[in-house]
C-alpha cells in the first residue's frame, strides 16, 4: 500500500503531465471564480476573457438615446423560481486513469460540491456547508503554493506541512495547510494545498491526515475542465462580435457548467436558487479596432433561469441591447451570449447593467456593470445595424 507521501507524488506527477499536454490558454485568458447573479459586476473589468471561435447572430439594439431608468426590483412583482432546477445529465465522463487526492474524512456538515482541473491549476476539490457556501478546498499540483509563507510547521502522518493564516476582514481569516513537492510544472513549482475560510487549524490538519488517492470515476460527479478545448463541448448559444461569428460551448457535471467561447474558461458556474441570471465570462474586442479609435464589440455570457424571456444589456450612453435566451441542447437552464459596443481594449466600460425580464417585460433581476456610475457625457449614438 502506498504511503501518503507516495500518493501525493503520484497524483502530482499525473496532474503535471496532463497540464503539459493540454493547450495553453491565451495569456490574457483569466479564469475567474463563479459569480452569483445577485452580485455586482463592478470591478470585474480586469477579469475580461479574450477568446474566440465561430458562431452566428442573436442580438438587437433599441434606439433609446437617454440613459435607461433604473427601476427598483423590490417594487416590481417578483416571480419566484422553484428552490432548484432539475439536474442535467452529465455531458462529461470521468477518466478512469485519472487519480485524485481526496479527503476520506470531512467535518460534520460538509459535502462534495465539484471537482475541477485545468492548466496552471491542477486538480481542485470543493466542499460546501449546509448553506451551500464553499468551506473547504483541496488542491493538488497548484502553483499558487509557492506564493504562500509558512507561520509554522505541522507534522501530518510523519510528513511536514506548512500552516499559515490570512485575515480576510476584521472578524474572519483564511487558513492554509500546504506543502511543496519536488515536482515542477510548465507554470512553476507545484504542491498540495488545503484551504478554508470557516474551518480552523485542527480541522484542516485532520483533513490532510485522511487524504487518499481515488480514481476520478469514484468522485460524486465527473471533474469539470477549467477551459474547454476549441471545438469541444456542447454549443448552446451563438452571436456575432465585430462581424465574427462566435459560439458559447458548455460541459456539465450534471450541476455545474464549464463555459467557453473559443477555449477560454473559468470556475464552474451554477444558477443558484432564486437567481434569474448570472455573469460567467466576457470577451474583449478586436484590439486593432479600438486602438485606431473605432467602436468595437465585446461579448458577455452566462446562465438564465427558464422564467427569463429577454436580457437587456444597458449601456451608459442610453443604448439597450436586447438578447433572447438560447439553448440548442435542452438543459434545464438557458444561456445568453450578447455583443455590445466598447471603445477600449478592456471592453466593459460602457456596460451599465444586465437586466433579466419575464415574458410580460417585468424586471426579474438587475446586475450592475462596471459603467454603472455617472453616465458618460456624449452625443446620442444611433443604433447599430446588426
Amino acid at each position: 500500500m502506498l504511503t501518503l507521501e507516495e500518493q501525493i507524488e503520484r497524483v502530482a506527477a499525473i496532474a503535471t503531465a496532463e497540464a503539459a499536454a493540454r493547450p495553453r490558454p491565451n495569456d490574457r485568458d483569466i479564469p475567474r471564480r463563479r459569480v452569483s447573479g445577485t452580485h455586482s459586476l463592478v470591478g470585474v473589468a480586469a477579469a475580461v476573457l479574450v477568446v474566440g471561435l465561430v458562431g452566428g447572430l442573436v442580438w438587437i439594439v433599441s434606439g433609446r438615446t437617454e440613459p435607461p431608468a433604473v427601476t427598483n426590483p423590490s417594487a416590481l412583482p417578483q416571480r419566484q423560481p422553484g428552490p432548484t432546477l432539475p439536474l442535467n445529465e452529465p455531458t462529461l465522463a470521468a477518466d478512469p486513469d485519472q487519480d485524485w487526492l481526496t479527503p476520506t474524512w470531512l467535518p460534520d456538515g460538509l459535502s462534495f460540491d465539484y471537482a475541477m482541473y485545468g492548466f496552471g491549476l491542477g486538480q481542485s476539490l470543493s466542499y460546501v456547508d449546509s448553506d451551500g457556501q464553499e468551506s473547504l478546498v483541496v488542491r493538488s499540483d497548484t502553483p499558487m503554493v509557492q506564493s504562500l509563507r509558512a507561520d509554522e510547521t505541522v507534522e501530518v502522518n510523519g510528513v511536514d506541512w506548512s500552516y499559515s493564516t490570512t485575515e480576510t476582514d476584521e472578524s474572519s481569516e483564511s487558513h492554509y495547510l500546504f506543502r511543496m513537492l519536488g515536482t515542477t510544472s510548465e507554470v512553476g513549482p507545484v504542491g498540495v494545498l488545503i484551504s478554508s475560510d470557516t474551518l480552523g487549524r485542527d480541522a484542516i490538519v485532520e483533513v490532510a491526515g485522511s487524504l487518499d488517492t481515488v480514481p476520478a470515476t469514484e468522485l460524486p460527479r465527473p471533474p469539470l475542465p477549467v477551459s474547454l478545448e476549441p471545438n469541444s463541448g456542447t454549443v448552446v448559444a451563438e452571436a456575432t462580435a465585430d462581424g465574427v461569428p462566435k459560439r458559447l460551448a458548455v460541459d456539465t457535471d450534471g450541476r455545474y457548467f464549464a463555459m467557453s467561447v473559443g477555449g477560454a474558461g473559468g470556475s464552474p458556474v451554477v444558477l443558484r436558487p432564486m437567481e434569474f441570471i448570472n455573469w460567467a465570462g466576457a470577451q474583449g474586442p478586436n484590439p486593432n479596432l479600438v486602438l485606431t479609435g473605432n467602436e468595437a464589440e465585446s461579448l458577455i455570457w452566462g446562465l438564465l433561469h427558464p422564467d427569463v424571456a429577454t436580457v437587456d444589456v444597458e449601456l451608459t450612453d442610453g443604448r439597450i441591447i436586447t438578447t433572447i435566451p438560447q439553448d440548442d441542447y435542452g438543459f434545464a437552464e438557458n444561456f445568453y451570449l450578447a455583443a455590445f459596443p466598447t471603445r477600449t481594449e478592456g471592453g466593459l466600460e460602457l456596460l451599465a447593467a444586465l437586466v433579466a425580464r419575464d415574458a410580460d417585460g417585468n424586471e426579474l433581476q438587475r446586475t450592475s456593470g462596471p459603467g454603472s456610475g455617472p453616465s458618460v457625457a456624449s452625443e446620442p449614438t444611433p443604433p447599430i445595424d446588426p
